[in-house]
Protein backbone atom coordinates (compact mmCIF):
# COMPACT_ATOMS: atom_id res chain seq x y z
CA UNK A 1 0.00 0.00 0.00
CA UNK A 2 1.27 3.62 -1.02
CA UNK A 3 0.68 6.20 1.18
CA UNK A 4 0.33 9.51 1.49
CA UNK A 5 0.14 10.58 5.19
CA UNK A 6 1.60 9.35 8.43
CA UNK A 7 0.51 9.96 11.96
CA UNK A 8 3.31 9.28 14.34
CA UNK A 9 2.71 9.08 18.18
CA UNK A 10 5.91 10.58 20.00
CA UNK A 11 7.08 8.66 22.97
CA UNK A 12 8.31 5.33 22.17
CA UNK A 13 8.00 5.69 18.36
CA UNK A 14 9.96 8.94 17.61
CA UNK A 15 11.54 9.62 20.73
CA UNK A 16 12.57 7.90 24.06
CA UNK A 17 9.03 8.77 26.60
CA UNK A 18 10.02 12.43 28.24
CA UNK A 19 13.80 12.52 26.24
CA UNK A 20 14.60 15.53 24.17
CA UNK A 21 16.63 13.08 21.63
CA UNK A 22 14.73 11.62 18.69
CA UNK A 23 15.57 8.03 17.92
CA UNK A 24 18.33 8.14 14.51
CA UNK A 25 15.99 5.66 12.37
CA UNK A 26 13.15 8.64 13.30
CA UNK A 27 14.93 11.57 12.77
CA UNK A 28 16.57 10.44 9.15
CA UNK A 29 12.69 9.47 8.13
CA UNK A 30 11.10 12.91 9.04
CA UNK A 31 13.88 14.98 7.58
CA UNK A 32 13.52 13.31 4.58
CA UNK A 33 9.90 13.62 4.46
CA UNK A 34 8.92 16.95 6.04
CA UNK A 35 5.14 17.59 4.44
CA UNK A 36 3.35 14.39 4.81
CA UNK A 37 3.29 13.30 8.42
CA UNK A 38 1.65 14.78 11.71
CA UNK A 39 2.44 13.66 15.46
CA UNK A 40 -0.67 12.92 17.28
CA UNK A 41 0.34 12.50 20.69
CA UNK A 42 -0.91 11.66 24.90
CA UNK A 43 0.36 14.11 27.22
CA UNK A 44 -2.06 13.27 30.03
CA UNK A 45 0.75 13.58 32.23
CA UNK A 46 -0.28 17.27 32.14
CA UNK A 47 -3.31 16.96 32.88
CA UNK A 48 -2.81 15.26 35.61
CA UNK A 49 -0.16 17.55 37.18
CA UNK A 50 -2.73 20.52 36.86
CA UNK A 51 -5.33 17.91 38.64
CA UNK A 52 -2.72 16.90 41.40
CA UNK A 53 -1.61 20.85 41.77
CA UNK A 54 -5.47 22.07 42.15
CA UNK A 55 -6.82 19.34 44.51
CA UNK A 56 -3.39 19.40 46.97
CA UNK A 57 -3.08 14.90 46.60
CA UNK A 58 -0.25 13.69 44.72
CA UNK A 59 3.07 14.71 43.69
CA UNK A 60 2.73 16.52 40.71
CA UNK A 61 6.36 17.81 40.16
CA UNK A 62 7.19 14.09 38.78
CA UNK A 63 4.58 15.33 35.32
CA UNK A 64 5.43 18.01 33.11
CA UNK A 65 4.11 21.05 32.18
CA UNK A 66 2.68 22.13 29.20
CA UNK A 67 5.88 24.98 29.09
CA UNK A 68 8.29 22.28 29.76
CA UNK A 69 6.49 20.11 26.82
CA UNK A 70 6.63 22.88 24.71
CA UNK A 71 10.39 23.23 24.97
CA UNK A 72 10.76 19.66 24.26
CA UNK A 73 9.50 19.78 21.05
CA UNK A 74 11.64 23.14 20.62
CA UNK A 75 14.66 20.54 20.93
CA UNK A 76 13.19 17.38 19.33
CA UNK A 77 12.21 19.55 16.22
CA UNK A 78 14.17 22.95 15.71
CA UNK A 79 13.17 23.37 12.37
CA UNK A 80 9.65 23.54 13.23
CA UNK A 81 8.78 27.34 14.82
CA UNK A 82 5.67 27.51 16.86
CA UNK A 83 3.28 29.47 14.92
CA UNK A 84 3.54 26.36 12.41
CA UNK A 85 3.69 23.43 15.03
CA UNK A 86 0.02 22.84 15.06
CA UNK A 87 0.64 21.34 11.33
CA UNK A 88 3.00 19.16 12.74
CA UNK A 89 2.35 18.16 16.79
CA UNK A 90 -1.28 17.60 17.94
CA UNK A 91 -1.39 16.34 21.72
CA UNK A 92 -4.50 15.40 24.26
CA UNK A 93 -3.47 17.06 27.63
CA UNK A 94 -6.94 15.24 29.05
CA UNK A 95 -6.04 12.44 31.77
CA UNK A 96 -8.26 9.49 33.01
CA UNK A 97 -7.25 7.53 35.79
CA UNK A 98 -6.82 3.90 34.66
CA UNK A 99 -7.70 2.82 38.09
CA UNK A 100 -11.34 4.85 38.44
CA UNK A 101 -11.83 5.84 34.82
CA UNK A 102 -12.13 9.64 36.48
CA UNK A 103 -11.51 12.17 34.24
CA UNK A 104 -9.45 15.29 35.59
CA UNK A 105 -11.57 18.59 35.67
CA UNK A 106 -10.22 20.66 32.32
CA UNK A 107 -8.74 23.98 33.80
CA UNK A 108 -10.47 27.06 32.89
CA UNK A 109 -7.78 28.03 30.73
CA UNK A 110 -8.30 24.85 28.19
CA UNK A 111 -12.18 25.14 28.20
CA UNK A 112 -12.51 25.49 24.17
CA UNK A 113 -9.08 23.89 23.45
CA UNK A 114 -9.09 20.69 21.39
CA UNK A 115 -6.36 19.39 23.63
CA UNK A 116 -8.43 18.89 26.44
CA UNK A 117 -10.81 16.72 24.77
CA UNK A 118 -11.93 13.71 25.95
CA UNK A 119 -12.38 12.35 22.27
CA UNK A 120 -8.63 13.60 20.98
CA UNK A 121 -7.05 11.16 23.73
CA UNK A 122 -6.43 7.87 22.31
CA UNK A 123 -7.68 5.35 21.62
CA UNK A 124 -10.19 7.61 20.67
CA UNK A 125 -9.97 8.75 17.07
CA UNK A 126 -10.52 12.53 17.80
CA UNK A 127 -7.00 14.11 17.34
CA UNK A 128 -6.20 11.72 14.36
CA UNK A 129 -9.50 12.51 12.24
CA UNK A 130 -8.77 16.48 13.02
CA UNK A 131 -4.87 15.91 11.70
CA UNK A 132 -6.74 14.46 8.44
CA UNK A 133 -8.79 17.41 7.87
CA UNK A 134 -6.24 20.24 8.74
CA UNK A 135 -4.19 17.94 6.40
CA UNK A 136 -6.21 17.59 3.66
CA UNK A 137 -5.84 13.64 3.55
CA UNK A 138 -7.92 10.74 3.97
CA UNK A 139 -8.34 7.80 5.31
CA UNK A 140 -8.03 5.27 2.97
CA UNK A 141 -4.22 6.54 2.03
CA UNK A 142 -3.10 7.67 5.76
CA UNK A 143 -0.64 5.62 7.97
CA UNK A 144 -0.94 5.31 12.02
CA UNK A 145 2.77 4.42 13.45
CA UNK A 146 2.82 3.68 16.82
CA UNK A 147 4.22 1.92 19.89
CA UNK A 148 0.67 0.85 22.00
CA UNK A 149 -2.35 -0.28 21.97
CA UNK A 150 -3.94 2.84 21.96
CA UNK A 151 -2.00 4.05 19.07
CA UNK A 152 -3.51 1.11 17.26
CA UNK A 153 -7.13 1.79 18.69
CA UNK A 154 -6.84 5.15 17.37
CA UNK A 155 -5.87 4.07 14.14
CA UNK A 156 -8.92 1.18 14.00
CA UNK A 157 -11.64 3.58 15.18
CA UNK A 158 -10.10 6.75 12.51
CA UNK A 159 -10.34 4.05 9.67
CA UNK A 160 -6.60 4.35 8.89
CA UNK A 161 -4.04 1.75 8.56
CA UNK A 162 -1.76 1.06 11.64
CA UNK A 163 2.10 -0.79 11.92
CA UNK A 164 4.19 -0.88 15.13
CA UNK A 165 7.17 1.85 15.23
CA UNK A 166 9.42 -1.09 15.33
CA UNK A 167 8.22 -2.39 12.20
CA UNK A 168 7.68 0.77 10.37
CA UNK A 169 11.12 1.42 11.20
CA UNK A 170 12.91 -1.78 11.51
CA UNK A 171 13.69 -2.10 14.92
CA UNK A 172 14.37 -5.27 16.55
CA UNK A 173 10.34 -6.38 17.07
CA UNK A 174 8.64 -5.55 19.90
CA UNK A 175 5.71 -5.63 22.15
CA UNK A 176 2.95 -2.98 21.89
CA UNK A 177 2.22 -1.99 25.38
Amino acid sequence: MEYLFYIFDLDGTLSPTDQEVLYPDAAKWLEANHHNWVICTNQGGIGLRLWMEKGGFGDPGKYSTLEKFSDRLDKLFPWIDRENRIYYVLMCTAYQSKKTGQWAPTPPSGVGYAMWNQDWRKPAPGMLIHAMAIRGFIPAKTLMVGDSLDDQGAAQAAGVDFQPAWQFFGRPEEKLR
